[in-house]
């Protein structure tokens, strides 16, 4: 039976006796309502035979299909599907603050949601870590930085089933691009900062700038957040001049002054429409200082007394695979999802603050992804002054090798460069010659748990890694 209104469709099938809906048909199981959408490599259409047989009661299409089961079919599907799944899924919608840039998008989710936990709110996160529900510390790995349109609206209802308050979600260009947050209300979206990245995708900055921009037309938004020390933060706050920013400028409404550089963390003035405080967190890098500006600016707008926002941010720890140390003994070893040539260049230069050793930075270049910012990511490294270890980094479909070779191309002094293959053996190099005092940042691949060869993710830990290679270390002095 062919419906063509979501009520009919909702009568037909009964929505109440709906178990999953879900756009992956690995996933479908009885009582399952399946979504079928084109994608850029596969076609759902062509797994509807599979969800049936895995239990679908009823199906959801773009097109008209010979089937027995109830279906819906939703034209222009890719960018309706949001709005038709919450409309099924009938829930309340959370506090949702939409976080978009290049760089620094987990750490502000991740804290904005910490310290609104912390603040007696209810929190979660949606983004590159997966789902974080922070009260029963519930995580579900995604995949996704963003999920698609369908799982996102099944993971918010299930988070508005355990009594969500207000969820921080990390949204990516892609996401804009191809609709997957479509209809969602979001209360506040985040600008952190826009750098070379996905211009595979993309095909230009002006086009991946656009991308992000689309996040700050949303009807819904009460607030706009925007790092304007970003060139095209700056150019994105000329469109919403009434928008909260941040910064180290002194047109900053919050901004940071008098920074000091720990072995501990961060110390540091924050400005803002009330006042001044003082700040001390345990975590690393005047990157970070621009993320807590920003986590800083939403607690304000939420409502929060300065002084309770500063007693917040101070109980923070590193975001998983941020920057997150690990005790070297007589070195220091910090873990980083630096992977684009800004990231690299804030992380490296940030790891110098803190030292007054040698830095190492270990890094690769992932494979199917812009080729174009393989040798901008090697040039970062050698410019930032650091000892290079290249290595592998998620080759995928591409020979390592070949990646290796892009990537060494961007250095001027390559016989400087250790250019070691084996992730183990890199991590291993530089953290056995290392000096007393130096820091090793190991950049790429930060809370992933795998490695991508041939499309299969091999097991792998940077921190076993890191771990066997300091115990190496320590039973030799």
């Amino acid at each position: 039976m062919y419906c063509t209104t979501v009520d009919e469709f909702k009568r037909v099938i009964d929505s109440t006796s709906i178990e999953l809906i879900t756009s992956d048909s690995r996933r479908v199981r009885p009582g399952s309502v399946f979504v079928a959408i084109r994608g850029h490599d596969r076609d759902g259409h062509s797994y509807i035979e599979n969800a049936k047989r895995s239990g679908a009661i009823a199906l959801i299409t773009e097109s008209f299909v010979d089937c027995e089961l109830p279906t819906l079919v939703v034209p222009d599907i890719r960018h309706k599907i949001s709005e038709v799944v919450h409309s099924l899924l009938d829930f309340t919608y959370p506090n949702l603050t939409a976080v978009t840039g290049t760089n620094g998008k987990s750490s502000t989710t991740v804290w904005i949601a910490e310290c609104r936990q912390f603040l007696n709110v209810t929190a979660a996160t949606i983004g590159t870590l997966g789902v974080l529900h922070l009260p029963t510390h519930t995580h579900i790995d995604t995949g996704l930085t963003t999920p698609g349109a369908v799982e996102t609206q099944s993971l918010l209802a299930r988070l508005d089933r355990l009594g969500t308050d207000a969820v921080s979600i990390e949204v990516s260009s892609h996401a804009l691009d191809q609709g997957r947050v479509n209809d969602l209300p979001f209360d506040s979206a985040h600008f952190t900062n826009l750098t070379r990245d996905h211009l595979d995708y993309h095909g230009s900055m002006e086009s991946y700038f656009e991308s992000k921009a689309k996040l700050f037309e949303w009807p819904s938004l009460k607030c706009r957040i925007i790092n304007i020390d970003d060139t095209y933060g700056r150019k994105l706050f000329a469109r919403y001049p009434d928008a909260l920013t941040y910064g180290l400028g002194e047109d900053s409404q919050f901004r940071a002054t008098n920074i000091r550089y720990l072995t501990s963390g961060l110390c540091f003035e924050i400005h803002y429409p009330d006042g001044q405080l003082s700040v001390s967190v345990s975590v690393m890098g005047q990157f970070n200082v621009y993320n807590l500006l920003g986590v800083f600016a939403q607690l304000w707008f939420d409502g929060i007394p300065g002084p309770r926002i500063v007693e917040a941010l101070e109980q923070l720890k590193p975001v998983s695979g941020r920057m997150e140390l690990v005790d070297g003994h007589d070195i220091g070893v910090a873990v980083d999802y630096a992977h684009t040539p800004d990231a690299l260049t804030q992380v490296l230069n940030s790891a110098a603050f803190h030292t007054e050793g040698r830095v190492w930075c270990v890094f690769g270049c992932g494979g199917d992804r812009d080729r174009g910012k393989r040798p901008e990511m090697a040039r970062a490294v050698e410019l930032s002054g650091a000892y290079a270890v290249l290595t592998s980094d998620n080759p995928r479909t591409e020979n390592p090798e070949l990646i290796l070779d892009d990537a060494m191309a961007g250095f001027k002094d390559a016989d400087k460069v250790n250019r070691i293959k084996d992730r183990a053996q890199a991590i291993d190099y530089a953290i056995q010659n290392a000096r007393q005092g130096d820091i090793v940042i190991v950049a790429g691949k930060g809370h992933e748990d795998y490695i991508d060869v041939n499309n299969k993710k091999v097991p792998w830990s940077e921190f076993k890694a890191i771990h066997s290679s300091l115990s190496k270390r320590r039973g030799r002095q």
